[in-house]
């Protein structure tokens, strides 16, 4: 090879490569796909036979936990990854993609890193497919939309500023209000629905009204003592 033998690798192989088909099917969610066994497959011998190789480094590791809609957790992890493809005379070029994966137990990062292997391997060589199916990963998992802080949101705080203004015991209503951020969290028409309803069943006395029975209970009570 000459001294910049990687661009004449990459297209060495490229004509080569034959088309991977999406044979594999996921049942859950209904769709074809290619997985990364498929790849490896399909690129290892003519990579081997061109003297090429990639090495991988992981530049950005992104984690969350998630919940599914069952309660179950799930660990998520957004990678990117670096790839530097090398050619026997020490050439090389490299390229960065981003990998996803979810799992419930240890192998959200080894999804992660195959998705990305396998998109740097169709970008970097466009690998064709006879399916016009959009791509995608075989493993699904249904999950819960993220919780959303409502005591933020501007319509439910001025429904509850409503309800403080109408309350006469204010303490208590400042925890029926909490109550109701964490009963509804996330929910925010089942909050508007809920704080709707109180207010419908709210009855306050006016302040006048407060002092006229706080003046005939202490008078019940002085006729009683007497």
């Amino acid at each position: 090879m000459s001294e910049q033998g990687i661009y004449k690798a990459i297209p060495a192989i490229m004509a080569e490569m034959s088309a991977i088909g999406k044979d594999r099917r996921n049942g859950q969610q209904g769709y074809s796909f290619r997985g990364i066994d498929d790849v490896y497959n399909a690129m290892h011998p003519l990579l081997a036979k061109h003297g090429v190789f990639m090495l991988p480094e992981v530049v950005k590791d992104e984690t969350e936990e998630r919940k599914t809609k069952s309660g179950g957790l799930l660990i998520y992890r957004k990678l990117t990854v670096k790839y530097t493809i090398c050619a026997s005379d020490g050439s090389s070029v490299s390229c960065v993609t981003m990998g996803e994966g979810m799992d419930s137990g240890d192998k959200a990062s080894n999804k992660a890193m195959s998705t990305a292997q396998k998109y740097a391997f169709f970008q970097v060589f466009a690998i064709p497919t006879n399916d016009p199916e959009a791509d995608s990963e075989s493993a699904s998992h249904e999950v819960a939309p993220k919780a959303v802080d409502l005591s933020r949101d501007p319509d439910v705080l001025a429904l509850m500023k409503n309800l403080m203004a109408k309350a006469a015991d204010k303490a208590g209503e400042k925890e029926n209000n909490r109550a109701l951020l964490t009963q509804y969290a996330g929910d925010k028409a089942g909050i508007i629905r809920a704080c709707q309803a109180r207010m419908a069943r709210l009855t306050v006395a006016e302040p006048d009204d407060v002092a006229l029975n706080a003046a005939a209970e202490a008078g019940f009570a002085e006729g009683g003592a007497a």
